[in-house]
């Protein structure tokens, strides 16, 4: 079950309204590779955050990242911007793979209404962590779901995240689409806005791009 819509179709490249460009990688045997994301998190400010993870922030796409090795750190923004609470981020963490790989990769993520702050996730998804706490009022108590299947079993995978902030939530202020492996990848979004019924003036969405896997007896 899967809360998520495609918002728009790839333009052609002279209009396309692109986030980042990443490299094919291989390996040193030229198996194929490619750099996905095996874990997701929330924290807040104040929490340890483990070695080797990269922030989501608003309005841009997060670098596939892997210290010492490839990318950049990004810094992540606050979700609960404008409504008080915990000062709260989502962190993920990446590894180059090779696509016939049995570690579990990231497939899908969704905000979720967590009642009660009692986790609540379809069959499959496990909880990645609360978002909203701290918070108060008429403010959804939310959390984050995370979709992971062994990346040799799935041809798609989520690339990369971003947060879109804007005062309209017919508005997104994440790119379009991403250019990674030869293609064009449009833009997903998570339903659920992280600010439902808060009152404030913001609308803060988890959006995500999913490329696709062409499998090939040679590396790309």
């Amino acid at each position: 079950m899967k809360y998520t819509k495609l918002l728009f179709a790839c333009f052609p490249i002279a209009f396309t309204f692109s986030c980042c460009q990443a490299d094919n990688p291989i390996g040193p045997d030229k198996t194929q590779r490619v750099l996905a994301i095996v874990d997701v998190m929330t924290l807040n400010s104040d929490e340890a955050v483990p070695e080797g993870y990269t922030g989501i922030a608003f309005s841009t796409c997060t670098v596939p990242y892997i210290a010492d090795v490839t990318g950049e750190f990004t810094t992540p923004s606050d979700v609960n911007k404008g409504i008080g609470g915990d000062t709260k981020f989502i962190w993920v963490k990446y590894e180059k793979l090779p696509v016939n790989s049995d570690v579990p990769v990231l497939v899908d993520i969704m905000v979720a209404h967590w009642p009660n702050w009692c986790p609540y996730y379809p069959s499959g998804w496990e909880p990645a962590g609360p978002l909203t706490t701290g918070t108060w009022g008429d403010c959804w108590r939310n959390g984050l779901n995370a979709k992971y299947l062994p990346l040799s079993e799935t041809d798609t995978f989520v690339s990369t995240l971003c947060l879109s902030i804007t005062e309209y939530g017919y508005l997104n202020s994440c790119p379009d689409s991403v250019f990674m492996y030869e293609e064009c990848w449009s833009r997903e979004t998570s339903e659920l806005d992280i600010h439902k019924d808060c009152g404030d003036d913001y609308y803060i969405y988890v959006s995500y791009y999913r490329p696709t896997i062409i499998r090939r007896e040679h590396a790309w």
